[in-house]
């Protein structure tokens, strides 16, 4: 039986065989060995060994490049290409336990390999598979022990006292940070970075060459979920480690698609600051959105905590503000009014009134009255500095706006008007933003 030990002897073995420096990594992009001896090596693997993980970037470059939906599929042994970022080609094995990935060799060289070497490659592959397999489930059953415990203790009340000390979480005063992550647009590029020139079956081939049959389609699926868990789980540990250089550390785990931190807290600031130094210091902080609750006396009441954290996140979600750190009570108007919006959609009200009528008059007509009455309110009703953004004549948005008002029947010098007209203009966008 394969143990870590000799995994790191098959990563030398394996390079002095292909002739490459190698990596084992497992599906999250963790290297589990590497060779010994970095004599050509780019920067993509310095990096990747003395992080003991492939940075992010290049990860993202995998993404685009769909080398992730190629590694997802094959069954043999392909080349991965990413000369845009300056690095070498790698020879890629996949490895796999009843046909499922559970890692991968990665051998850089740009030299195509003798059938001697592409055999001991592949033979490599099933060698360290037990190994990668058992390692998974001890991971993956870790995960879910914490996760067990984490969902008790955000659920407060009696158990979550109990869960706090099992999970051996500092007594006092607590607060929770929902956070969420959303990966980077695809860059539709129609070309794989992956050649087929170690395919061993016609659909390696297709995958590589980028065919779009449906297995394509279905594999493109799963390569971007496994891409956006990957991302969730690797935020995780990166906040699992930030949380651990705290004096008093703090719990972590993903539950759902949401990795949750409770920290202890004397104060509002203390959450605050953790979220921003977080995301401050993550390589991919800029895909961070991160809802902060108010800081409650202990785990009975981390429920509280959790569900403002949570509503947080979901403004954020609707706003689309990605890269953002928000506390409860920075953005508590917004809030009260996304509750709003949530209670008269349930209830089959439309809070909108004027706004509705100018915008379905809008759509008939192919005018723009009712961006011409948000840009007079936004302007704070200064008529000139409304018409410059608008790019019209000042006395054209005059007009508008008294079309506005006979269409509507509003009174635009009547200042409760004006104020429920604000008002609506604010829901309208945070409702525009679910459309």
């Amino acid at each position: 039986m394969v143990d870590s030990e000799d995994l790191w002897a098959i990563a030398g073995t394996i390079a002095s065989t292909v002739g490459a420096p190698v990596t084992i990594e497992d599906t999250d992009s963790e290297v589990v060995a590497y060779s010994p001896g970095q004599e050509g090596s780019d920067d993509a693997r310095v990096a990747t060994i003395l992080g003991m993980r492939v940075p992010q970037l290049h990860i993202d470059a995998m993404h685009t490049r769909h080398l992730d939906e190629t590694l997802a599929t094959a069954t043999g042994l392909f080349v991965a290409h990413l000369t845009e970022l300056g690095l070498l080609p790698r020879i890629v094995a996949p490895v796999r336990v009843d046909g499922e990935l559970i890692g991968s060799i990665w051998a850089m060289t740009a030299d195509p390999l003798e059938p001697a070497q592409e055999k001991a490659l592949m033979d490599s592959a099933a060698l360290v598979a037990p190994y990668l397999l058992r390692r998974q489930a001890a991971r993956q059953a870790d995960a879910m022990r914490r996760a067990d415990a984490v969902r008790t203790l955000l659920g407060g009340g009696f158990d979550a006292a109990d869960a706090a000390e099992r999970l051996d979480l500092t007594p006092g005063p607590l607060a929770v940070l929902a956070i969420t992550v959303t990966p980077p647009a695809d860059a539709g590029m129609n070309a794989h970075g992956a050649t087929s020139a170690y395919a061993t079956s016609a659909n390696d081939a297709t995958s590589a060459n980028g065919a779009t049959s449906a297995n394509d389609a279905a594999s493109a699926n799963d390569a971007a979920s496994a891409y956006g868990g990957g991302l969730l789980r690797r935020t995780q540990s990166l906040l699992d480690a930030h949380l651990s250089a705290l004096r008093h550390r703090g719990i972590c785990a993903t539950i759902d698609d949401t990795a949750y931190a409770v920290v202890p807290a004397t104060d509002d600031e203390v959450p605050l600051r953790i979220a921003r130094e977080f995301q401050a210091r993550t390589e991919h902080g800029d895909r961070l959105s991160v809802g902060v609750g108010p800081t409650v006396p202990g785990p009975p009441d981390l429920a509280r905590s959790r569900a403002d954290a949570e509503t947080v996140l979901r403004l954020l979600h609707r706003q689309g503000r990605t890269g953002t750190v928000a506390h409860l009570r920075d953005v508590y108007l917004d809030v009260l009014l996304m509750r709003a919006i949530d209670f008269a959609d349930t209830a089959g009200y439309d809070p909108l009134g004027a706004i509705t009528v100018l915008t379905a008059h809008d759509r008939r007509k192919g005018s723009a009255l009712l961006e011409s009455l948000d840009r007079y309110l936004a302007c704070g009703e200064d008529i000139r500095a409304a018409a410059t953004e608008l790019h019209i004549h000042p006395n054209t948005l005059r007009y508008r706006l008294r079309r506005a008002c006979d269409v509507a029947d509003i009174d635009l010098a009547d200042t409760d008007t004006k104020f429920q007209l604000r008002l609506q203009l604010r829901l309208r966008a945070l409702r525009s933003c679910t459309d």
